[in-house]
Formats: structure tokens, C-alpha cells, sequence
């Protein structure tokens, strides 16, 4: 496992390049914004981070998972880079309505939306090569390609049903569905994982902002768990109320396998 950051600034930082110039630290130079990617345990690491943190700059930060601690993982998180369209209707985010029962819905943290029906978007994905994506303003919900939607089906994956995807007219639009995610685990998630607890003053909620690297998990509560993909209990975002969506081994090769993992990110899960 590896930390990278990446730390952006912009044309007129001219201090920032002199220093990493000075350093002899390579970096992307682009017309507007320029960019330094770095993982930690590069030995200029702690002079990169020291630079932007006297210029007040935060990276994004991610993390590198090897080959092996993936293959190892009994369960992933899953999630897709490829983000497309947005839920419809999107005036006054009237998808709300439409999609979820929001009896229980916190306007301070965005907790209680309980799904209700079929999502609407615009028109159908330009798939390509692609098979999953995740559509704009939903974090924990992912939609699948007619191949994907085949390949699930042909290898029994258990823990979800196909929801149809409409159109702005109600009507299904083919070649699209949703994988509806039946289980949702008890708590389960050790302090190790969190990096800020975040209170609703409102309803009193509590979502997560993890750390980088490992999720960890008390075994205990995958115990009995015969579905290949399950959300978590706790939830996630600053601004958005979100679940993790996990997947087991089983399904993971599945779709190694089948080649359809383009534009998914896997993140293993540490059970204790």
C-alpha cells in the first residue's frame, strides 16, 4: 500500500516553482495549473508537503493498493471514476420526490432518503468499453451496461436486483439498469479507519471522513453474510450522506475475469 498525493497551483505561484526547481522536485507545468505527484514514501515527499503546507495548498490524496493485497481481500469496496448524467428532474432536486421516500429525509446532513422507485436520467450512456458508472449527486448507487447486466446474472450474484432506468418521460431506457443493493451490514467499522466524525446539530447523525488507506472491520459482521455486495451502515461525506458499497472476492474476480472492470476502483477491506 502507497500514499499518493497530488498538490496543485497555479501560474502566478512563483515561489512554489523556484522552491521545487531549487529542490530539483519534477512537476507537471500546465498553462493555468500545474501539478506535483508524490507518494510518501518518496524521499522528497516531506519537502514537497512542506512547501505546499507553507503556501496553506491540501492535496488529493489516494491510495495504491498492490496486486497482492487486493487478490487477498475477502471483501472491496467498489466504486466507478466514470461519472454520467444526472438524476432527473434536476430543477430544485425534484428527484427527491420522485425517487426516494424523503419522510425521513435531514436537510443539514442529507440522511434518511430511502429509495421508492426507478431513477430518471436524460438519455442512454455512450458505454464504449465502460460498464459501470455512477451518475452525478448519488455516491453510493451504481448502474451497469446490458454485458455487465449479463455477466452478473450468468455467475448467480447474489445480493441484488435490476431496476429499470427511465428516461425524462418515465419510460425505461434500454441497455441500462440499476444494481439495486438489497443488504445493508450492521456497524461494524473500527476507529482505525476514521479521520474526522462528523455531528449533524440537526438530527444528530454521525458520517465518517476515512483516512487514507485500509477500511477496518470487525469480522463479526460479514459473519452469515451470503450476498456478494452489501452497503455499510455507516455513512460518509462531508457534504453528501453516503454508503460504501462492498463486494466480495468472489464477485471481484468476477468481474476481473470478465473483463468489465474499466474505470472501477477496488479498496481492500481489513477484517479484525
Amino acid at each position: 500500500m502507497r500514499i499518493k498525493h497530488r498538490f496543485a497551483f497555479g501560474k502566478n505561484d512563483t515561489d512554489i516553482f523556484a522552491l521545487l526547481s531549487d529542490h530539483c522536485i519534477e512537476y507537471d507545468r500546465g498553462d493555468i495549473i500545474s501539478v506535483v505527484e508524490i507518494t510518501e514514501d518518496d524521499k522528497n515527499y516531506k519537502t514537497v508537503a512542506e512547501i505546499f503546507q507553507k503556501h496553506k495548498i491540501q492535496p488529493i490524496s489516494e491510495t495504491i493498493y498492490s496486486k497482492q493485497e487486493i487478490k487477498e481481500a475477502e471483501w472491496l469496496t467498489i466504486r466507478s471514476t466514470w461519472r454520467n448524467d444526472y438524476p432527473q428532474p434536476e430543477k430544485d432536486f425534484g428527484y427527491m420526490l420522485s425517487t426516494y421516500d424523503s419522510s425521513d429525509y435531514c436537510d443539514q446532513c442529507g440522511k434518511g432518503l430511502v429509495q421508492k422507485g426507478c431513477f430518471s436520467i436524460k438519455k442512454k450512456p455512450k458505454w464504449g468499453s465502460r460498464q459501470f458508472l455512477m451518475i452525478n449527486w448519488i455516491h453510493d448507487e451504481l448502474f451497469i451496461s446490458g454485458k455487465a447486466e449479463s455477466v452478473l446474472k450468468s455467475n448467480s450474484v447474489k445480493g441484488i436486483d435490476f431496476y429499470e432506468v427511465n428516461n425524462s418521460s418515465n419510460k425505461p431506457i434500454e441497455g441500462i439498469k440499476q444494481i439495486y443493493v438489497k443488504t445493508c451490514l450492521p456497524p461494524g467499522m473500527k476507529k482505525a479507519s476514521v479521520k474526522n466524525e462528523l455531528v449533524c446539530r440537526k438530527c444528530g447523525v454521525v458520517k465518517y471522513m476515512r483516512k487514507q488507506g485500509f477500511i477496518y472491520y470487525d469480522k463479526e459482521v460479514f459473519n452469515g453474510i451470503s450476498d456478494d455486495i452489501v452497503k455499510s451502515h455507516e455513512k460518509f461525506g462531508e457534504i453528501t450522506c453516503a454508503s460504501k458499497i462492498f463486494i466480495t472476492k468472489k464477485l471481484h474476480e468476477v468481474i476481473i475475469n470478465n473483463h468489465i472492470d474499466r474505470g472501477l476502483v477496488f479498496e481492500p477491506i481489513k477484517l479484525a
